[in-house]
């Protein structure tokens, strides 16, 4: 038998290896972890970590429990990555990591490690304490975690341009705008935002917000004594502008200017209501001593500016609201601590959204979560509707589609932390670990599915549904009703959008346990992980595609694809057409995995083409695509094609997910739904991607694409070609 001395990782993917010990070139080339298998060479290894016993009992001994602890240590191959640089830095990516099935070579020395100066604050604190220090208005933790794209304002000065003396809360209150247009931002955030991130009880915000303008509208807001409201829950105030920050900065420029009216002189930037929300943060004790209202400011906020690449770059803001949680006890049922039932219930939904939060930033950066074990909380789950009690003392529960979707994709992270966990432990490497967890996965896909169902076949008389004219400006505190012939056309798109997002986080959740196993799929005996892993990479692209780019889902563009990005699921397929470019399922990733990059811009990364707001790609994000650039061009020279030329798939506008299910109604019916869309010059369903290229909308082939600061953002080796020539080879000109 011919011995084989080549490592572990050139063996596995059949390269030629210099066999030098303890580390080969490619290894140290591609900076992971090189192993030899001693076992089967024929000269035992001299490497300095061999310990030779001597003689003896007492030697013999010893030298057998360090061989016996050494393996039990180091028996399983490390399926992270750790990058060293120079002043003792280091950078480790565990195998949830997006990238982690991208080969070494395709990942260059910088894309792990961030070099992205810090910014001016330090966590240590001053000492000593100046003196007559008055109270500072940049709270940190509101400051943003990248410079914004949007000016703050300066925060120099202490004191208020209206009166010119230290601010207090009448100074905040004096900065607001009126309460008109306070009313339509609020439909906005309503309507787009807290969809998404349910943390308030309803009834109780819009009581506190009615009996706020009630008692001081007529007054000078300035010189006014504050209302009842702002004396027994202070933090209003702060979170009052959070919601219209978040409005204005989710929202693109048409959507505001749509509903505010153009040229409304009063319309607030979205600097200053950072700014008042973060002054009034600090006015209030935020975060020594936070409050609901406070806390939820802090999420809404930040929530604006987190980005899926930068999780493992910034989890502060994660990471602080979960701490603020605990020291809250928001973890903890206390039915009897003297909580309102709005309190209780608010209570529950910011535990469950942070936690939320927890799973999605942990499944791609390669970090564990920061709460691990159910057994360390006992808060219920939220409930589906927002109790209250009517005047005559009886308990009223209405049921609002946005929970009944909030419990679904809840229970599903609930699961993918059971994932992570398991990733973490190395316990997936027993087959029945595996089983076990794919059981209790399909059981929440079925119920998933249930609800999916039962939200598409809603809604299904879209002619009542145009416009939603006949809703008053304010009215954001109804219940969003789901029910046959709604004449709500809000509520009848997001059960729409809804679906596909629920059916999108299965496949997430199967991605994420896929992943890790993909580039050791032999190591798990009878379970076809590659197969699986292909099937829901390619159903979550689709799906994520459609979120994008359909024109239901306008109104949370500022969640998918503003925060999140493909990235796990598209290195999942360029790794594949790496290992397999001929295989059956190659020309349908190719196709999903081009549909992808047709969506990319250059500083932006993937972005819808419906009046998106602005998405800003940090240097994180930049090296994120430039990796996955370079991955792609490889797989298509491979195969012999040209990576300059993108040939979408048509699939992605199918009605029908890539595993069977059904993801829409009817494309007719869908397009009556969105007729004012239409009216505005936009497709109700996605754009056929093999329609002629000429005819086709801004994107890769318009000629206002800056085509030189693509190429230069991800290498120039990496660029695709210019429009000209491509239409050239493609297009018959007359």
């Amino acid at each position: 038998m011919r011995p084989v001395n080549s490592c572990l990782l050139c063996r596995k993917r059949r390269l030629r290896c210099d066999k030098e010990r303890p580390s080969c070139g490619r290894c140290v080339t591609g900076r992971v972890i090189c192993q030899y298998d001693d076992s089967t060479s024929t000269e035992p290894s001299e490497g300095p970590d061999i310990i030779r016993p001597t003689s003896g009992p007492q030697s013999t001994a010893r030298s057998s429990i360090s061989e016996s602890s050494s393996q039990e240590r180091h028996g399983s191959i490390e399926k992270g990555h750790v990058s060293v640089s120079r002043g003792g830095r280091s950078s480790y990516k565990g195998a949830t990591f997006w990238a982690n099935a991208i080969p070494p070579e395709f990942v260059q020395d910088d894309d792990y490690i961030c070099d992205t100066p810090p910014r001016g604050t330090t966590p240590f604190s001053k000492w000593p304490p100046r003196r007559n220090s008055d109270v500072r208005e940049r709270n940190e933790s509101f400051l943003p975690p990248r410079p914004s794209i949007f000016p703050l304002p300066d925060t120099s000065s202490r004191q208020c341009r209206y009166c010119g003396s230290a601010y207090r809360l009448s100074c905040i209150q004096s900065m607001l705008p009126n309460r008109t247009i306070c009313e339509k931002l609020c439909d906005v955030f309503f309507a787009t935002v807290f969809p998404l991130m349910p943390i308030l009880h309803m009834p109780d915000f819009v009581n506190d917000f009615e009996t706020f303008w009630r008692e001081t509208e007529t007054r000078h807001h300035h010189e006014s004594v504050p209302s009842s409201v702002v004396r027994a829950k202070p933090s209003f105030l702060c979170l009052l502008p959070a919601i219209l920050f978040a409005a204005l900065s989710s929202s693109g420029p048409a959507r505001i200017e749509s509903i505010l009216g153009e040229g409304e002189p009063d319309i607030p930037s979205a600097a200053d209501m950072y700014f008042v929300a973060m002054t009034c943060a600090t006015l209030t004790g935020f975060p020594r001593s936070p409050t609901l209202y406070s806390l939820a400011a802090y999420i809404i906020i930040q929530s604006q500016f987190i980005r899926e690449e930068e999780f493992s770059d910034s989890p502060d803001f994660i990471g602080t609201a979960f701490r603020l949680a605990l020291g809250m006890g928001l973890h903890r049922h206390l039915p009897h601590a003297g909580f309102t039932l709005a309190e209780l219930e608010a209570r529950r939904r910011l535990w469950w959204y942070i936690l939320h939060l927890d799973v999605m930033a942990s499944a791609s950066s390669g970090i564990s979560p920061l709460f691990i074990d159910d057994k360390m909380a006992n808060a219920d789950m939220i409930h589906q509707y927002d109790e209250t009690v009517d005047e005559s003392g009886q308990n009223v529960k209405l049921t609002d589609v946005r929970y009944v979707v909030a419990v679904k994709r809840y229970e599903v992270t609930k699961q993918i932390r059971l994932i992570l966990r398991f990733h973490f432990e190395d316990a997936f490497d027993s087959p029945t670990r595996l089983d076990d967890t794919l059981l209790k996965l399909q059981d929440i896909a079925n119920q998933v599915n249930q609800t999916v169902e039962w939200l598409l076949s809603f809604g299904n008389l879209p002619e009542l549904s145009r416009n939603n004219s006949h809703l008053k400006a304010g009215n954001f505190g109804r219940v969003w009703k789901i029910e046959a012939g709604t004449a709500d056309k809000e509520v009848n798109d997001f059960a729409s959008w809804s679906a596909l997002l629920l059916h999108m986080m299965i496949h997430k959740a199967y991605c994420i346990l896929y992943h890790p196993l993909f580039r050791n799929a032999t190591s798990v005996t009878g379970i076809p992980v590659r197969e699986n892993a292909i099937k829901h990479a390619q159903g979550f692209l689709q799906l994520f595609i459609r979120v994008c780019d359909d024109p239901i889902s306008e109104p949370f563009h500022w969640m998918y694809p503003g925060t999140y990005q493909p990235f796990q699921a598209l290195a999942l397929l360029l790794a594949d057409l790496l290992q397999y470019p001929y295989s059956d399922e190659a020309s349908l990733s190719r196709g999903i995995v081009d549909a992808v990059f047709y969506l990319y811009r250059v500083d932006e990364g993937v972005v819808s083409q419906i009046d998106p707001p602005r998405r800003q790609l940090s240097s994180t994000g930049r090296s994120a695509w430039s990796m996955l650039s370079r991955t792609r061009k490889r797989v298509l020279e491979m195969i012999g094609d040209d990576h300059h030329v993108l040939l979408p798939s048509p699939l992605i506008a199918a009605d029908n997910c890539v595993c069977g299910e059904r993801i829409a109604r009817k494309q007719d019916l869908l397009r009556q739904g969105s007729a004012e869309l239409q009216t505005q010059g936009n497709s109700s369903t996605p754009r056929p991607f093999y329609e002629d290229p000429l005819t086709m909308p801004q994107g890769l082939y318009s000629n206002e694409f800056d085509w030189h600061e693509f190429e230069t953002s991800i290498a120039p080796e990496a660029g695709f070609m210019s429009v000209d020539v491509k239409l050239e080879n493609y297009v018959t000109k007359p």
